[in-house]
């Protein structure tokens, strides 16, 4: 009987402290001094009107494109579930997202001096700094928050002009509908 109640105790004693050691998930983004961080490192400048991502046992990748008009930088942010945040820089061709159970195309367009974001199989949407596009595509909504939208000035057809006709910096975020 006493080991009976011995191991009990100590069963109980092991169950509360495991209890104890466990944590919730916890943000692994924050923001400092206007500046976005990811486990206390630098990713962006960041608008204090902008929801901050959220994100927890996340990873960092990083991409860049060198492409001949120039780099193009991706910095996602992974966990279990899939794409939670992403961060595109001078963004000009398309690229892909993985929604889990989709991979998805993006591309980017100008059309009469105006930028369009368009997903496959759906209508291009026109981008702004001023306002959210939000996007349902398959069993997730992506939105995307645009930071930059950079038109060069025209150039005479007499100078060689080797920039981009456009390019777009972007903050992408995902959730399950």
């Amino acid at each position: 009987m006493l080991k009976l109640l011995s191991g009990i105790f100590i069963l109980g004693v092991l169950t509360a402290c495991s209890e104890a050691g466990a944590e919730k998930p916890v943000n692994q983004f924050s923001v400092e001094n206007d500046q976005l961080l990811f486990e206390k490192k630098f990713v962006d400048d960041w608008n204090v009107n902008q929801n901050v991502p959220s994100c927890s046992d996340c990873r960092k990748e990083s991409q860049i494109k060198y492409l001949p008009d120039g780099p193009e930088v991706y910095e996602t942010f992974l966990n279990s579930s899939g794409l939670q945040f992403m961060l595109g820089k001078n963004i000009r061709h398309p690229f892909d997202i993985d929604l889990g159970n989709d991979i998805v195309t993006f591309s980017f367009s100008m059309v009469d001096g105006e930028v369009y974001l368009q997903a496959e199989n759906h209508e291009p949407k026109p981008v702004s700094e001023d306002a959210q596009l939000h996007l349902d595509i398959s069993d997730h909504r992506v939105s995307f928050t645009f930071s930059d939208i950079y038109i060069p000035e025209p150039t005479p057809d007499t100078i060689s002009n080797e920039q981009p006709r456009f390019s777009v910096d972007f903050y992408l975020t995902t959730s399950a509908k």
